[in-house]
């Protein structure tokens, strides 16, 4: 079983137990060219509509309180996964890579510290690309990222089943976490998961 001695958080909007987290490793999926042209989220479009919930106030708390995130890189996505892990050992099994390894073993693991810098990759990439006034390229990474976790049937549940878990790091991390900071990081996370492809049900 793991363990983790960090502080409080606030678990009002974790899944169930049988979420799944954010993965930002999807990043790197490039789409067809079909999906580049589905996800110009023309106005009016359902990606439109979703992504200009991001104002200039809440992009700006998300980049402000994640500037001291970044400051221990990789360290604290990899903080992220072991709080996650500590509250649901099961989460493991998501990934092949990490189906072989004793829980007791994971949290210190090569696997886990190399998936930590993909997924501080992928973050740093929305960041950035969040801030660099290409409107449609943000919404098309956006999207790329909803409609890959779209193929292994995640759901809007499992998108913010991890958010306690990150706001829990950007807390140890100094970040002062108001209403607005958790408002802010939630309508991020909220975002990705509305724009999830429809799951059809047989």
């Amino acid at each position: 079983m793991f363990r983790y001695s960090g502080t409080n958080f606030d678990k009002e909007k974790m899944a169930s137990s049988e979420s799944l987290p954010l993965d930002f490793s999807v990043l790197n999926i490039k789409p067809s060219p079909i999906e580049e042209l589905t996800a110009m989220g023309r106005p009016g479009s359902e990606s439109h509509k979703e992504v200009s919930r991001l104002n200039l106030e809440r992009r700006e708390l998300i980049t402000e309180s994640y500037e001291q995130m970044k400051k221990g890189s990789v360290k604290n996505c990899l903080a992220v996964f072991v709080r996650m892990f500590a509250e649901n050992p099961h989460y493991k099994n998501i990934w092949p890579q990490f189906r072989g390894i004793p829980d007791s073993s994971l949290i210190s693991s090569d696997q886990l510290k190399n998936h930590a810098k993909v997924y501080f990759g992928g973050l740093n990439n929305i960041i950035e690309s969040m801030n660099a006034g290409d409107e449609t390229e943000f919404r098309n990474m956006i999207r790329r990222m909803a409609r890959s976790h779209a193929k292994f049937a995640v759901r809007k549940s499992h998108i913010n089943a991890m958010l306690p878990e990150f706001i829990a790091v950007l807390k140890v991390c100094g970040v002062p976490i108001t209403e607005e900071i958790k408002d802010a990081w939630y309508t991020l996370f909220d975002v990705i998961g509305n724009l999830l492809s429809p799951i059809p049900v047989i």
